[in-house]
Parts: structure tokens; C-alpha cells; sequence
């Protein structure tokens, strides 16, 4: 009976370490840094009072534009702006697409007829540098939201190129004098559309990463070459960027 009793115990005492041991990791996944600052698009400066830079992203704290940097494709939405933007109809946004319980997300604009004479169509990035770099051989997850509406991209095969690039420094981006978007390696996910679809994947660096751009970006079936769109204006949302270290 007591042999009984004893192995009775040393169960119950493997599944309480067990039980704790899945409580620690579970803390420590929930309460791991985010890498990124101000992912959630929150925090901004002082709106001015001009309807172009009210809603550019420079008002974004801790991001910078990659691309134009005088009026670029990408625009800020708060719920302390108006939704409707009279000057420029492709900075306006429908308020009840914010994510729950968000105040400030980003809105992208991809033009299929570029109007600077290429054959393809433009775009503009936003990009920030990680608190920490991530370091080379560990894991990491990248969390990233999306917001598509149907029938706000013309070329429908461009959702599966909206996502995010990492990298350990920008010196290889001369801009506007190599492309109008950028032809590298991306993360994406399955995209929904007319709801908020997280893309989240998990990275094992080959090299120091420093930087993160987000944006939709270009590769062998998109876009499309030598395209005529009548309607140019595709668009999508962008919120909750997250990178934490496993």
C-alpha cells in the first residue's frame, strides 16, 4: 500500500512541475519585448495644420518613409482625424476599419499606373530600426496586420506581396534612382479579405537584422508589366508590427 502511495506522489509531483514549467513559458511568450516601437501605430507628434501633413506618416513617431519623401503613397489614420480628406481623396479612410481597440493604423497606397513613365506600377515603404538588432541563429516571431478590402486592389495577385522585409542595414536602397518598388525578399502570409488578418512567422537570422520595411513588394508575377488599370488606386492598412525574441 505505501509503494502505492509513494508512486501516487512522485506523479503528482512531475505533472505540478510540468503544470509550472508550461506556466513560465506561457508567461514568458505573453510578456516577451517587443522589438519594435510604437508597432501599434499610437504614438505621433503634433498634427499640423495642413491636410497633407496631417495625414503623412511623418507624424508617426519612430518610423521613417523609404521612397518619396516629399508627399509619399502611405498616409496616417487616427481617430482623432477626420476620415474624409477633401484635398486628397487617397488619404481618406473608413473609421470602422480601425482593429480593435487601436487609435492610429496606416494606410498604403500601390498605383498600377505609375505616373512616372516605368511600366509598372509604384509604391512607398515605411521602416524603423529593432530596439535591439536581432541576432544572428536565434528565433524570433514576427506578428504583422493587415486589413484588405476586395475590391481595393486591381491586381489581385498583389495580396500575396504585401508583407514585410528585414534587414541588417539600408545602403543597398539608392531609392527612387533603382526602382519605384523594391524587388527583394519578403515575409507574407494567407491574406483575408474585408477583415484583419495577422501575418506572423518565425525567423532564424543567417546575419545581424536591423531594420524592418514594410510596404508590398515586387517579384516574378507581380506587378504586372505594361499594365493600363483605369481604376489606379489599390490600397490596404497596415497595424500591430511585433517582433519578439522565443
Amino acid at each position: 500500500m505505501s509503494i502505492k502511495i509513494t508512486y501516487k506522489y512522485k506523479d503528482s509531483v512531475k505533472l505540478i512541475i510540468l503544470f509550472i514549467l508550461l506556466l513560465v513559458t506561457l508567461y514568458t511568450r505573453l510578456n516577451a519585448q517587443n522589438l519594435i516601437q510604437n508597432g501599434d501605430f499610437e504614438s505621433h507628434n503634433e498634427f499640423g495644420k495642413l491636410s497633407k501633413y496631417n495625414r503623412s506618416p511623418f507624424v508617426i513617431r519612430d518610423w521613417k518613409v523609404l521612397g518619396d519623401d516629399g508627399w509619399p503613397n502611405i498616409y496616417y489614420c487616427h481617430k482623432n482625424l477626420d476620415g474624409i480628406d477633401k484635398e486628397n481623396i487617397f488619404a481618406s479612410f473608413d473609421p470602422n476599419i480601425f482593429s480593435n481597440n487601436s487609435d492610429g493604423m496606416l494606410k498604403v497606397i500601390y498605383i498600377p499606373n505609375c505616373p512616372f513613365g516605368i511600366h509598372y506600377g509604384c509604391t512607398d515603404y515605411l521602416y524603423t530600426k529593432t530596439i535591439t538588432p536581432l541576432e544572428q541563429g536565434e528565433l524570433y516571431e514576427v506578428k504583422m496586420s493587415v486589413y484588405l478590402e476586395e475590391n481595393a486592389i486591381t491586381e489581385k495577385i498583389g495580396k500575396n506581396n504585401i508583407g514585410f522585409h528585414l534587414c541588417q542595414d539600408l545602403s543597398r536602397f539608392n531609392f527612387r534612382k533603382i526602382d519605384y518598388i523594391l524587388n527583394v525578399p519578403f515575409f507574407t502570409g494567407e491574406i483575408k479579405y474585408n477583415q484583419w488578418t495577422e501575418i506572423s512567422t518565425i525567423i532564424k537570422p543567417a546575419c545581424e537584422l536591423n531594420y524592418i520595411v514594410l510596404g508590398i513588394f515586387k517579384n516574378k508575377n507581380f506587378p504586372i508589366t505594361n499594365v493600363y488599370i483605369e481604376f489606379w488606386n489599390s490600397q490596404f492598412y497596415l497595424d500591430n508590427i511585433s517582433i519578439a525574441k522565443l
